[in-house]
């Protein structure tokens, strides 16, 4: 009995006796995932990543943690549209939308499909956020997400605490999960704010600025006072691996040649300061 070449062979068109417009095509309508996901997408704030160029050593990579562009994350924020600024003249999206800015100016606003957040049961067992923080994320087709790029929810908050360490300083800062002494992220609103003996209360002893820290109106706790917070937070997330690197297909038109179109991306995505762990 012979057997059947096993030799490696090429095919560069269909097979015999099929055409492109078969009955069994069927192309996607990309405008309507973009459509649900305008309608049905969360708001948030889109930054491009892009490495800091403030490598302190050459050796390791390391970048300088006290620079003042990344503060020593190694990563810094821009518009995810070098043709966009923020001049007095009305900015247009490639379709002719308006674009709005965030306040710092280094992010548009888009809307998202956020699925898939998971929770770690195991961390009900300990003081702290009980929020795990990954997530999935898809954007519109026309939006080229990328590796570390940032978005920020606008309007979704989630419950969250931590302990903290005083030291003593007038405002509790954004540290990430590096220190103690600072914030996680920055809050939305705080419900309670406590020692084991005293109750602080927003609006009498400290207010929630701008930035999502924490500034006391009366004098602040001593150093070393263990200080126990339960509030909402904005999710910023950060996008680190895309699912779909090259989601694409080809697109039948009518009377055209087929046009090779984008498809909707998405990312696998971590809360920001969960990131930095």
């Amino acid at each position: 009995m012979s057997m059947k070449s096993l030799r490696p062979t090429i095919i560069t068109g269909l097979p015999t006796g099929t055409k492109s417009t078969g009955g069994m095509r069927a192309d996607p309508k990309i405008r309507y995932w973009d459509q649900f996901i305008q309608v049905r997408g969360q708001r948030v704030w889109w930054s491009k990543a892009l490495p800091c160029p403030c490598v302190a050593n050459d050796q390791t990579t390391q970048h300088d943690p006290t620079c003042t562009a990344c503060n020593g994350k190694g990563w810094i924020y821009s518009l995810p549209d070098a043709n966009l600024d923020r001049g007095d003249e009305k900015q247009l999206d490639s379709v002719g939308n308006a674009v709005e800015f965030n306040e710092a100016g280094d992010g548009v606003c888009i809307r998202t499909l956020i699925m898939n957040a998971t929770e770690d049961r195991q961390v009900w067992e300990k003081f702290g956020s009980w929020l795990f923080g990954t997530a999935k994320i898809t954007v519109q087709s026309a939006n080229a997400i990328g590796y570390r790029d940032r978005l920020v929810c606008r309007d979704a908050a989630v419950e969250y605490s931590q302990l903290i360490d005083a030291d003593g300083a007038a405002t509790i800062a954004v540290s990430g999960m590096r220190g103690t002494k600072g914030l996680w992220t920055p809050v939305a609103s705080v419900t309670f704010l406590r020692t084991v003996g005293t109750i602080y209360r927003q609006g009498e002893d400290y207010h929630v600025d701008d930035a999502g820290q924490i500034v006391w109106d009366t004098t602040p706790p001593v150093s070393g006072t263990k200080l126990s917070l339960t509030g909402m937070f904005h999710p910023v997330w950060i996008c680190l691996e895309h699912l779909n690197p090259m989601r694409a297909t080809w697109i039948m038109k009518k009377q055209k040649a087929d046009v090779y179109s984008e498809m909707p991306r998405q990312m696998a995505a971590k809360l920001d300061f969960l990131v930095d762990q």
